[in-house]
Formats: C-alpha cells, sequence, structure tokens
C-alpha cells in the first residue's frame, strides 16, 4: 500500500474516512454520545483541518484513500483544546492530556484513521512517516484503549495515563522519551 501526500481532489473522502475511523473510537464516543451529532460535529472539524490545515503539518492518505495521517513537524502548537461546549469533564481531561504532552520535541500525529480497521492502511501511514523522519522522536494521545496494541505494535510506549468521568487517555511515544512501561 503506498502513501502520498493529500491534495485537494482527496479532501472529501480524506475527510469521510477519518470521520469513520473516529465514529468507532472510545474518545470520540465519551466526547459526543449522540451518533448523528458526534458524526456531524467530526465531519465538519476533519474538513476544516484538511482545507487549512495547521501550519507545520503533513497531511498523508494512502492511495486508495482508506487512510489519513495528520502530522505536525516538531514545535509547533499541538491545539489539544476542548470542542465548543464541553461540560467541565471534558475540559478537565483535555486539560491533562494537553498538560500530559511530552517537553522534549517531537512528530505529533495529531490525527490518523482507517476506513476500515484492521486493513493494513494506518500501519503503512506509521511507517511511510517513520521511514521520513528516522530516529526523530514521535508521539500522540488516544482515549481509544483498544488502539494501544496498534501503537505498541508500531513501535509506541506508554508514557502516560490520564482519566476523568469514565473517559481515559493515553501519550505514547516512539524514540527517545521516557516511557511507563
Amino acid at each position: 500500500m503506498s502513501v502520498r501526500a493529500c491534495c485537494v481532489e482527496d479532501i472529501e473522502q480524506a475527510a469521510r474516512t477519518l470521520t469513520a475511523a473516529f465514529d468507532r473510537d472510545q474518545f470520540a464516543q465519551w466526547l459526543f454520545p449522540d451518533v448523528n451529532v458526534r458524526r456531524d460535529l467530526m465531519s465538519a472539524r476533519f474538513i476544516s483541518l484538511l482545507v487549512s490545515p495547521p501550519a507545520g503539518s503533513v497531511v498523508e492518505v494512502t492511495d486508495d484513500l482508506r487512510g489519513v495521517a495528520i502530522w505536525l513537524k516538531p514545535g509547533r502548537p499541538l491545539g489539544i483544546e476542548p470542542p465548543p461546549g464541553a461540560d467541565a469533564a471534558v475540559e478537565d481531561l483535555i486539560a491533562r492530556i494537553a498538560a500530559g504532552a511530552p517537553v522534549r520535541s517531537f512528530w505529533y500525529l495529531h490525527f490518523i484513521g482507517a476506513l476500515h480497521a484492521g486493513t493494513g492502511a494506518g500501519s503503512a501511514l506509521l511507517h511511510h512517516r517513520h521511514a521520513a523522519i528516522g530516529s526523530a522522536a514521535s508521539a500522540l494521545w488516544t482515549g481509544a484503549e483498544h488502539n494501544l496494541e496498534f501503537y505498541r505494535k508500531n513501535g509506541y510506549r506508554v508514557m502516560s495515563r490520564h482519566s476523568a468521568d469514565g473517559a481515559t487517555a493515553w501519550w505514547l511515544s516512539r524514540q527517545g522519551a521516557p516511557v511507563l512501561e
């Protein structure tokens, strides 16, 4: 499976891919329990991110657009903020996640998703970026416990765990950051 830079023609399908992936995500389900609200908000968020990615972003897709990754280069603001109108528990957990970010400079995996889990699209995207950055550190956070094994298989280790009001998020890193496990 090959990986390439996302282009304008890819945006609509790339947003659908990310929306489908995060519709299955435990953290997104906790944030937005109503499936229709979740899908609408996530779709709008991903279209916005893909149309106007943050400065220093690298947006990559698999050739069939069944996998999408948005990376931020080292030293860029991570943009970890609660959604508008979030309740106190969400704001608290998002603040803990933001505070738990590695101190050291790293490539930040802002979002990654596959249209269908288990197809190899996520691994292809990770392997492509890891090859491009070599031994540089990379990190991400996930709120989906079922993602932990996938990231471990791809060289990531848990650095920290943050919980509040029935949700948990983990920071993971690859190369050069202290880990918990």
